[in-house]
């Protein structure tokens, strides 16, 4: 497809928009030349196309009117679909920076990016001084044990109930906790974590990387605590394997 001078632009660009569902489309200038690309981005006056590998840039106003439609309309599909990535993300997004875990004997910050590729959650509401949370927390240890390596999207999150990080981090230590917890000292700012808490512990929550609720140890604000979420959360988890 030629296009009038200066109307294309070759660089390379970030697929960050490109769906794995998307086609090539055939396009037509004002000339009547064709050609057969997908468009993986769209700016307020430049399109941007990919065809065999490589992407590059073209103007608009060069493409006869129904084709300008059509990117206007594929716009309005990235921009759905950047929406709904970015709402998936959110649970990731709020926690990132906030994580310590078990290092050794001390418990480390982690990483800023440990649970940017997770997409589901198990907040776990416990604390050192629970008796129900002690005899419990075994039991999930080896559950996390079981599904970790099978589904690398999932992971549980400790929210702490301990009056103190040395008490957590006691706790975390004392059980040699293999998940990450939210530091202590950010726990009461987190909005997200106040949302799911529950009226007592042991408080097991299991949502997706937007919040929504998949299971929880509270339903309608009947308790029926955390080893049901445990069988919801591994029902889900192998059925989404499957």
């Amino acid at each position: 497809m030629k296009s009038r001078p200066v109307c294309l632009f070759l660089f390379l660009i970030t697929l960050s928009a490109l769906s794995a569902a998307d086609s090539p489309d055939t396009w037509t200038n004002q000339d009547g030349q064709t050609m057969t690309a997908t468009v993986t981005a769209v700016e307020e006056r430049i399109v941007v196309f990919e065809r065999d590998g490589q992407t590059f840039r073209y103007p608009i106003a060069n493409l006869v009117e129904e084709d300008q439609q059509r990117v206007r309309e594929r716009a309005e599909q990235l921009a759905e679909q950047a929406k709904a990535e970015e709402a998936r993300e959110k649970v990731a997004r709020e926690l990132r920076g906030n994580l310590v875990g078990v290092r050794g004997r001390r418990v480390a910050n982690l990483p800023a990016d440990t649970v940017e590729d997770k997409t589901l959650f198990a907040l776990y509401y416990s604390a050192a001084w629970c008796g129900p949370c002690r005899n419990f927390t075994p039991r999930l240890v080896d559950f996390y044990g079981e599904m970790r390596e099978k589904h690398p999207d999932f992971e549980i999150i400790l929210v702490s109930r301990d009056s103190s990080p040395s008490n957590m981090e006691g706790y975390m230590r004392d059980f040699n906790i293999p998940w990450p917890a939210v530091r202590h000292n950010r726990i009461n700012q987190m909005d997200l974590l106040k949302k799911y808490s529950g009226s007592g512990i042991p408080n097991l929550v299991f949502i997706d990387g937007g919040g929504e609720v998949l299971s929880s140890s509270y339903v309608n604000g009947r308790y029926r605590g955390p080893t049901a979420v445990m069988r919801d959360i591994r029902r889900h988890l192998e059925t989404q394997g499957r």
